[in-house]
């Protein structure tokens, strides 16, 4: 995709690209088992990368996801934000800096990913208690499922403070059609049935001020690692979630297997299952109030006839030692059903971020106050003479 977003914004190009890009790596050795070394050499490469791209760039660690303000899980407001210059005079500021960079250069305006004459820097790890708070969150998690929806949670909060607080307001994702796939029916196996459009589709506008946008969804992921290898294209691989179980460790590694095994026989089950996803309507993933909105996914509850649902009692979580805001049942009801399933899965309430607590229980208590309001009025009779 970087390399896309490059070629797109070079002199030659027919049609120009007309946006400031940026770029964001987001740091997750310590969950992936990955030693201090292992991961500052990572870090030292990724940086040669992004240095040598000559755009802004952001590294961030998973471990800062425990200090995201409760905000984050508040859907912001569009032209919220202060005015600053005008757009057209930042595109056109940018070409011109570039313009400039490939005169010295030898008349090429697009940088390139070479990792020539480009100084490493020492990379700034975060302190061994916050990443062994990390490490006891992902931890306390019962499954591998629940472990990557838990990463992904937390990989999505943190590029979207990072895009707010840098100003950005849509964030490019580098999903192919055969990551789409998978996600597709993972979602729905994981009772996210009504919101696959939005979780999959090209445009997600959940979170209001920032969209998220996947312009590779339209390549598999072969046709990628093609035009990686014929273009050398440089890229770095990390491992995958720790996990005791050698088979079936998952539901989406099950969904991969099994969409992989029937590309190799039927090549258009990928597409197929892509194009269906594309029929999907975004519309009952929107919200139009805070209390119909999910706490941690931003999609509207999905639990109007929840006395109908044939696993509702897998819902019920009996705590009889936790009461009150502090209890994990008293977030239930804040929760759409897809998010219900994985967040009884995430251990003890202490050991979830802070932000998600604070929200969550200033919800919980918005809730009891609405509640007290509306009961006292009814309570109050006229006195009889």
């Amino acid at each position: 995709m970087l390399r896309q977003v490059q070629e797109g914004l070079s002199r030659e190009t027919a049609k120009r690209l007309r946006f400031i890009p940026g770029l964001i790596y987001v740091d997750e050795g310590a969950v992936r088992r990955q030693s201090l070394a292992q991961r500052e050499k990572n870090l030292v490469h990724m940086e040669t990368l992004l240095q040598a791209t000559g755009f802004p760039y952001h590294l961030v660690h998973l471990e800062e996801a425990l200090e995201l303000p409760a905000s984050i899980l508040q859907p912001g407001t569009r032209g919220s934000r202060e005015p600053g210059p005008s757009y057209k005079e930042a595109v056109e500021g940018f070409i011109q800096e570039q313009r400039q960079d490939g005169d010295r250069d030898g008349g090429t305006s697009l940088p390139g990913l070479s990792t020539q004459d480009v100084p490493p820097t020492s990379p700034h790890l975060p302190t061994a208690a916050h990443t062994q708070k990390l490490l006891q969150l992902f931890e306390a998690v019962e499954t591998t499922t629940a472990r990557e929806e838990l990463l992904q949670m937390l990989r999505t909060h943190l590029i979207l403070q990072t895009a707010r607080t840098r100003g950005y307001t849509k964030v490019m994702t580098g999903e192919s059609c055969t990551r789409v796939a998978i996600k597709l029916l993972t979602n729905m196996s994981l009772g996210r049935g009504a919101f696959v459009a939005v979780d999959t589709g090209f445009v997600d506008d959940r979170h209001g001020d920032v969209i998220v946008v996947r312009p590779m969804r339209d390549y598999t992921a072969k046709e990628i690692a093609f035009y990686n290898h014929f273009f050398s294209v440089p890229t770095v691989t990390v491992p995958p979630l720790f996990t005791k179980r050698r088979e079936k460790p998952s539901i989406r590694y099950l969904i991969e297997r099994f969409l992989l095994g029937l590309q190799e026989d039927f090549p258009s089950t990928i597409s197929t299952v892509y194009r269906t996803g594309e029929k999907l309507s975004p519309d009952p993933a929107k919200a139009s109030c805070e209390e119909e909105r999910c706490l941690l996914c931003l999609c509207a509850l999905d639990i109007a006839w929840e006395e109908d649902l044939a696993l509702e009692p897998t819902l019920i979580l009996e705590e009889p030692e936790e009461s009150g805001a502090e209890s994990k049942a008293a977030f239930i009801p804040l929760l759409c059903y897809g998010c219900r399933l994985t967040f009884k899965e995430l251990g003890p309430l202490a050991m979830l971020p802070p932000y998600i607590r604070t929200e969550g229980q200033r919800r919980i208590h918005r809730a009891e106050m609405m509640q007290q309001s509306q009961e006292a009025p009814e309570d109050e009779e006229p006195s009889q003479s």
